[in-house]
């Protein structure tokens, strides 16, 4: 629907159908942020309210920096704390990265949102599959989440309602990293910042393989989490 909204911008009432598929044919040397609605906002002011994605999100083969990808939107960022506000969103659209890709950087991935920082969000579903079949190369992180891949910053999760439905499918791939948290799945959030509250997971994780030289985390609401 958009790429990336930068400022003051409000949406509401928006529904996305279409598929959204990206296949590197030579080498992204930047940063890929990728969602059903949303590519990025950043310094981000605005309300959003009411947005669907029914649509697949699929990267393709192909060779990429850093990954960014949610079924809402690839990256989140507001200009200050509570400056950027989700309400009833939802995303129905499985979530894939196809065996193939291969990330230089770290990938975020998640149900509805690859990344976010200091978001302030209520009623935030996920009802889509995630199939993850990617390698990275290099000390990265991978991050998987059913809403979220990674939350950092000030959240304010008391407004509450964070659902999963859909499966994590991890079934290939390799991972470097000497990170802590190297791989890191959850079934809500992958790693998280702050406080979390009234987060439901029904969905199945899946992990046949990363191979990683660090640590595999991976759990059935949260995969990591520490203080904001």
């Amino acid at each position: 629907v958009t790429g990336r909204l930068v400022g003051a911008v409000h949406t509401e009432n928006i529904t996305n159908n279409g598929k959204v598929t990206i296949e590197a044919k030579t080498k992204i040397a930047r940063a890929l942020f990728m969602g059903g609605v949303f590519a990025v906002n950043t310094d981000a002011i605005g309300l959003h309210k009411n947005i669907v994605n029914n649509g697949e999100v699929l990267i393709k083969k192909g060779t990429y920096a850093a990954i960014y990808l949610g079924g809402i939107s690839g990256g989140e960022q507001p200009l200050g704390k509570k400056d950027n506000y989700f309400e009833n969103c939802t995303n129905n659209g499985n979530i894939t990265l196809e065996d193939g890709v291969v990330a230089t950087d770290n990938i975020r991935m998640g149900g509805c949102f690859g990344w976010t920082k200091g978001v302030y969000d209520k009623n935030i579903r996920n009802n889509g599959a995630i199939y993850f079949g990617a390698k990275t190369s290099g000390n990265k992180q991978i991050l998987l989440g059913g809403v979220y891949s990674y939350n950092s910053g000030s959240n304010y999760p008391a407004t509450g309602g964070y659902i999963n439905t859909g499966d994590i499918i991890v079934t290939g791939g390799t991972n470097t990293s000497t990170n802590g948290f190297a791989t890191t799945i959850g079934g809500v959030v992958g790693a998280y910042y702050g406080e979390l509250a009234n987060a439901v997971n029904v969905g199945n994780i899946y992990f046949s393989g990363v191979a990683n030289t660090a640590n595999s985390n991976v759990g059935g609401i949260v995969g990591y989490s520490t203080a904001a």
